[in-house]
């Protein structure tokens, strides 16, 4: 299936993909240097059908989509949702499902069970994600509707709005459905506050247009799919519900899923 691939990326012998390495348990790295996570098992194995090894390289999501468009990486993974707005700039080849979920300390859980709870709270979100997209949409229903202001602590990383709830300093922060499960088992003293909400794609996004890549991996992820090593990976990473039947292209704007 190597000649799938484009010919740069041949002639490269690597495939480069960029994206967070802190958001456990999707891709993370220990103190050698080294991957791990369902994303990284993943793309590893969409790899070795496509005949090259990958390289993963830490880049924030303000910095993924610009990192792409300028060729420093051939892919961007990691809980990259698969949205109208970055469809414009990126194509994504959608390989898993997600949901988002509100997240915050155990006093938090009796005032906030939803979106709609978070007028007059303070709310921290990562730069250049879905969580910003959604609390800044929040905040303008909040002065819509003549509610108590909502502030949102814009910072760099998942991590460190993770840590604006922890100290306090913010009520809740959103997370996908995977990660916020293994945080709230990992004994972090934090909680998932309600339902799960916004079901979506998540996706390895490619330069807008390079159609030869992303019908790569899509032939890549399919083959993973049919021979039963895509099914194993998430099962082991306690993920089986988020699980695609096959990749689809596009699929916010192809074959949009169903709000819940």
């Amino acid at each position: 299936m190597t000649k799938l691939l484009p010919q740069e990326i041949r002639s490269a012998g690597v495939l480069q993909i960029g994206g967070p390495t802190a958001i456990s348990p999707y891709v993370q790295v220990n103190g050698k240097g080294e991957v791990s996570g369902v994303i990284v098992e993943l793309m590893t194995a969409v790899g070795a059908k496509l005949g090259v090894p990958v390289k993963f390289n830490n880049i924030a999501y303000s910095a993924l989509i610009p990192a792409l468009q300028a060729g420093r990486v051939d892919v961007g993974i990691g809980t990259f949702t698969d949205t109208l707005a970055r469809q414009e700039q990126v194509d994504f080849v959608d390989y898993i499902l997600t949901k988002m979920v509100l997240m915050g300390r155990p006093e938090t859980e009796e005032k906030i069970k939803k979106v709609d709870d978070l007028c007059g709270q303070t709310v921290a979100s990562p730069s250049g994600t879905t969580s910003e997209i959604v609390m800044k949409a929040q905040a303008e229903k909040c002065k819509a509707e003549s509610k108590s202001a909502l502030n949102i602590l814009i910072v760099p990383t998942p991590a460190e709005a993770q840590l604006q709830v922890e100290t306090g300093r913010a009520a809740t922060f959103v997370q996908a459905y995977g990660v916020g499960i293994g945080i709230a088992a990992s004994g972090q003293n934090l909680k998932i506050l309600g339902q799960p909400f916004r079901p979506e794609y998540h996706g390895a996004g490619v330069k807008k247009g390079n159609k030869q890549l992303a019908d790569a991996l899509m032939a890549g992820f399919k083959a993973i799919m049919d021979d039963g090593s895509y099914a194993k990976i998430l099962e082991k990473y306690q993920l089986a519900s988020l699980a695609m039947k096959e990749p689809v292209y596009n699929g916010t704007s192809t074959k949009p899923l169903a709000a819940e």
